[in-house]
């Protein structure tokens, strides 16, 4: 009996105070105040009837709040209700851990940094957010220098080091994202209920062991054989695998982390620029890959000078393995950093006192500890929860579209203008992340205003797109889109090159005097030998004399003759400033959408579903969004081919685009899938039903009057 009174004193005070009024209804009264105890039960059943009512579709994990009036159903201890439901479950979880959802005990011991039985004092004073933020960012900033920098910007580098196919490279580039899938629903899962930054510092670990295996070849090729070289695209393949293994862990488990320890508007505002600084990485990766570059691989063992090669020579290989090591070492660090970080940070206890849930009425509240057999229910959960799903559809749509861009819109720039754009990309995405989250931030929106905004800045992008209508003609290429001297068909093979014999497979593209792309020499009707000449980007070019089917009109030189250059001709359209305007437009709202909708995502589920929820959305997001966006927006650039090589009867790479028909393709594109997302951002806000909240000092006022 002392016993049970000292349970029950540990218990929250809204349920002590149910516990000592089950009389209400159903035990006896005094024999003094009759009367008023009847009527006061009379009002209290009615009161009880509207909450429940009320409650109906409330996700709190309070226990008590769900049950019938009382005058119909006897109150039994909420503690034996809770342990008896956990035990069907097959728990053995604590049962006064599920009674609240704002009111969690906590061990002392989970708020201390450290690394296992070692807790210096002088690191508790980084136990705050701000510092979460921090070694969040360089981790972030790490993982996208390493996968989105030195590995696909030594991808050309190792195929001639190591005798790879592009085949075979490309498997080693999609090892991250196929890692990343098989690992984001279990790491999401058992990582929710466990300590956070342990498994984003593993993590990470695991990503810096992943750099060493990638670069472990340059150190042990030694004398290997040319067949033998091609074998280690599998350390390679695993090299990868562990890097996308290690950062599943970061933008799943990494954004809960934060999100547990912050109001949700301060969330939106962390996460932002977390996200932002993230976008950093590859910029980063490709500027120090390509100083890396310029260093032989083996300058340290040869004097490269006897080579004489220079990098731009297809015989070059640049010290591709540097960076790697670089991306190692500051990995190990931060790991090292984010493993000490506590459980929960200390306030978390007052904190989540002052979070009201948004999440979408009708998730069914319960216990959560992780245990194998709740998965399927917790899947259920949200696979039934409309504005998750809508929010996360949305979100494919725009993975889909801005990573198939992000890939492809350089070739287009190229094609259209003869410039490179890509750096555009990286103050335009930081920028519109950054400003996304602190929109949310200062305005302080709540779920509905926030799928609202996305909405509106998905609307905005999707107008946007209208500027692939921007284009230039296609630069004249002889015997593909325009005809040769004196010709009256479009013909590869023309009379002023007849004699010559040229060869299809032989593609050397040059560009001659009169600004006509020419086949290769041959094709220009060039007899001259190819003499080197100081070249614009380029340490040398050849330049070739003599060429027949360019219109003597066009000769600067009478004893030369008519001259190509190697290279095609550059662009003289205007218009890339404007085209430029539009771009960045695009990239900015749709990053502005990004931090919201991650909010949206974290809202919309219940406080024990956040961290499951980001994987599945991550999954999701990857799996019909991010993985496919290449190849789709591969295949519609290829139907805006004009010339492919000819690799024994079957098409190759293509060698020319139509500039008009590859700008409206991609316009459809962008248009058709932001659509999408802006009609299911709609339904998102159309469907959205809050639950009806109520924080526990309400609840604990009403209980109050019963008493």
């Amino acid at each position: 009996m002392e016993n049970d009174n000292v349970e029950k004193e540990s218990l929250p005070e809204e349920v002590r105070l149910l516990n000592n009024n089950q009389c209400h209804g159903a035990g006896p009264s005094t024999s003094s105040g009759t009367n008023s105890n009847t009527d006061s039960g009379i009002q209290d059943e009615e009161f009880l009837e509207q909450q429940s009512t009320l409650d109906k579709d409330k996700n709190v994990d309070v226990a008590i709040v769900s049950l019938p009036p009382l005058a119909k159903v006897p109150l039994v201890d909420p503690l034996e209700e809770v342990a008896q439901e956990l035990s069907r479950r097959g728990s053995v979880a604590s049962a006064r851990s599920v009674l609240t959802v704002n009111d969690v005990e906590i061990d002392p011991a989970d708020e201390l940094c450290g690394w296992g039985p070692f807790s210096p004092a002088f690191c508790q004073g980084f136990r705050n957010p701000k510092w979460v933020l921090v070694w969040l960012s360089l981790a972030g900033m790490c993982q996208g220098m390493i996968v989105n920098g030195f590995v696909l910007n030594s991808i050309s580098t190792l195929e001639r080091r190591f005798d790879l196919k592009s085949s075979e490279t490309g498997i080693i580039a999609s090892g991250y994202d196929l890692a990343s899938l098989v690992c984001l629903i279990p790491v999401s899962y058992f990582g929710g209920v466990s300590r956070k930054p342990h498994w984003v510092g593993v993590g990470v670990l695991i990503m810096s062991l992943g750099s060493i295996i990638f670069l472990l070849p340059h150190f042990t090729t030694g004398d290997c054989g040319r067949g033998l070289l091609s074998k280690y695209k599998y350390v390679f393949i695993l090299g990868q695998l562990l890097h996308g293994a290690g950062a599943t862990p970061l933008y799943t488990l990494g954004v809960s982390y934060l999100d547990d320890n912050l109001l949700p508007s301060a969330t939106s505002l962390y996460v932002a620029i977390f996200y932002s600084l993230s976008i950093l990485g590859p910029a980063v990766g490709f500027l120090l890959g390509g100083i890396f570059l310029n260093i032989h691989t083996d300058a340290a063992s040869i004097d490269t000078a006897t080579l004489q090669i220079s990098t731009d020579s297809p015989k070059w290989v640049g010290a591709w393995w540097i960076g790697f090591i670089f991306s190692a070492a500051i990995s190990f660090i931060v790991s090292l950093v984010l493993c000490g970080f506590p459980k929960y940070l200390p306030g978390r206890q007052s904190l989540m006192k002052l979070k009201v849930s948004e999440a979408h009425a009708g998730g069914a509240s319960g216990a959560f500890t992780g245990s194998p057999r709740e998965f399927p229910g917790m899947l259920k959960k949200l696979l039934l929860n409309p504005t998750f799903i809508f929010v996360s559809v949305a979100g494919t749509m725009e993975g889909l579209i801005l990573s198939g861009f992000a890939t492809f819109g350089p070739k287009f720039v190229q094609n259209q203008f003869s410039v490179s754009a890509g750096a555009i990309a990286v103050p335009a995405g930081g920028g519109g992340t950054f400003f996304g989250g602190w929109i949310i931030k200062h305005k302080d929106l709540k779920l509905k205003s926030i799928v609202k905004l996305c909405a509106v800045f998905a609307a905005i992008s999707f107008f946007l797109c209208l500027g692939y209508l921007i284009q230039c003609n296609s630069s004249k290429f002889a015997g593909v889109n325009h005809p040769y001297m004196g010709e009256s068909t479009i013909s590869l093979n023309a009379t002023c090159n007849a004699g010559c014999f040229c060869s299809p497979t032989m593609y050397n593209p040059v560009c001659g005097a009169d600004q006509v792309i020419y086949y290769s020499p041959c094709h220009a009707g060039c007899t001259g030998a190819g003499i080197s000449i100081p070249s614009e980007g380029k340490d040398t070019a050849k330049l070739y004399a003599n060429c027949s089917c360019i219109e003597d009109k066009y000769v600067l030189d009478v004893e030369a003759g008519s001259q190509v250059q190697e290279g095609q001709c550059t662009s003289s359209c205007q218009l890339l400033p404007v085209f430029l305007l539009f771009f960045f437009g695009v990239t900015v709202f749709t990053f502005l959408a990004s931090i919201p909708a991650l909010s949206a995502i974290l809202r919309s589920v219940p406080e024990y579903q956040k961290s499951f929820a980001l994987g599945i959305q991550w999954l999701i997001v990857r799996a019909f969004g991010t993985i496919p966006a290449a190849p789709i927006i591969g295949r519609i650039i290829d139907y805006s081919c004009v010339l492919w090589q000819d690799d024994c009867g079957v098409n190759g790479s293509c060698y020319a685009y139509n500039n008009k028909r590859m700008g409206i393709y991609l316009m459809s594109a962008g248009l058709i899938v932001k659509f999408f997302s802006v009609l299911f951002l709609v339904l998102t806000y159309v469907v959205y039903k809050p639950q009806r909240s109520r924080d526990l000092t309400q609840l604990s006022s009403h209980l109050k009057l019963i008493s």
